[in-house]
């Protein structure tokens, strides 16, 4: 429930919440309009110069504009609302250790 009550109350954490559901729900959207698979999703070379090969240029060009957005924000996104609510996290796991400790003295 921490994660719920931190949603509500903290606005930045909220956002970066939502950017990442967003984009995580952008990708097999794009990927299904557009007729794509994401090369990120392949590991062997001959197999990813075989999908570019068979492209068209209208997909080489949705595919790099979505690389080059959600790729960045995507990742960004999550990574920021993983970081800011672990540092709420372990300072109000603080405040409230120092408290119980001063009123315990």
């Amino acid at each position: 429930m921490k994660i719920l009550d931190q949603l509500k109350t903290n606005l930045l954490l909220s956002l970066l919440f939502a950017i990442s559901l967003i984009c995580t729900a952008l990708f097999p959207f794009i990927s299904k309009k557009f007729g794509f698979e994401f090369l990120d999703a392949f590991y062997y070379p001959l197999e990813v110069t075989n999908i570019i090969n068979s492209m068209s240029a209208e997909m080489l060009r949705m595919h790099t504009i979505a690389t080059l957005t959600l790729d960045v924000i995507y990742p960004l996104a999550y990574g920021l609302f993983f970081c800011w609510f672990s540092i709420q996290t372990l300072f109000q796991q603080e405040i409230d250790i120092y408290s119980s400790y001063l009123n315990f003295c």
